[in-house]
């Protein structure tokens, strides 16, 4: 549980939108949802972006570790569906629900150094025994909606998309576009604000390549959870499946 609490964000982080005339572009450089009892982006917040885009294209920048498969897959419908086109570039991680949004994208780039993660879905849960052979249920049903998923977009075979899943698959852009879960390159940022941020251990990824891990940030001594969410947390099962 240390690792959790030490992960509460004190405050919500929304979402940074800025336009153009030519297109509107939506930041995502955050987790999904609200998950380990911190704070991240909500389907709530994308809708409200779209809403103001005036009917412009959005270019989709993302910057994130994964987080709640159910907000994701709102986000990435909510995407997929809007009338003028998305866009989407990985700045640098793309990784479990990330990806998934990140498919909404009529063209996804990758740029440079960056990196997408296809894993199956998890759940963090109590409940008794028959609670969690339905959530492992529910699991299997979530994952063969992203099988489909992935499989459709990228032109995978279904066998090779679950292999990919059941491995925790780290692709780095080139193979990414090579295996289709990216149409192109991109440069890569001059400002460098896709630096990776996320404490990606605490969200339970066995293969974390090593130069990810490198740069999570330490918890300053100084800094102290908030506990005051974790009980009413505790009991939405919204926040518990997770991909």
């Amino acid at each position: 549980m240390k690792r959790i609490f030490g992960a509460i964000q004190s405050a919500p982080r929304k979402l940074e939108v800025s336009s153009s005339a030519d297109e509107t572009e939506i930041l995502m450089y955050d987790q999904i949802g609200e998950g380990f009892f911190s704070y991240g982006i909500t389907a709530k917040d994308v809708i409200a972006a779209l809403s103001n885009a005036s009917q412009k294209p959005v270019h989709v920048r993302l910057n994130s570790p994964g987080g709640d498969v159910f907000e994701g897959a709102a986000i990435y419908n909510a995407l997929k569906n809007y009338a003028p086109g998305v866009r989407v570039t990985v700045d640098a991680l793309a990784a479990s629900i990330a990806a998934v949004i990140a498919m909404a994208g009529k063209t996804i780039q990758m740029a440079d150094m960056s990196m997408m993660m296809i894993h199956n879905p998890w759940v963090v849960m109590d409940g008794d025994a028959a609670q969690l052979r339905s959530m492992a249920d529910l699991l299997d049903q979530i994952k063969g909606q992203q099988v489909d998923m992935f499989a459709e977009k990228t032109g995978q075979g279904k066998n090779d998309v679950t292999a990919m899943m059941d491995a925790e698959t780290w692709f780095t852009a080139e193979d990414a576009v090579a295996k289709g879960f990216a149409t192109e390159l991109a440069p890569s940022l001059e400002s460098g604000k896709a630096t990776g941020k996320f404490n990606l251990a605490m969200y339970g990824y066995k293969r974390v390549p090593e130069k990810l891990l490198a740069r999570e940030p330490e918890q300053k001594p100084e800094e102290k959870p908030d506990t005051s969410r974790i009980s009413l947390i505790q009991r939405r099962i919204a926040i518990a499946a997770r991909a």
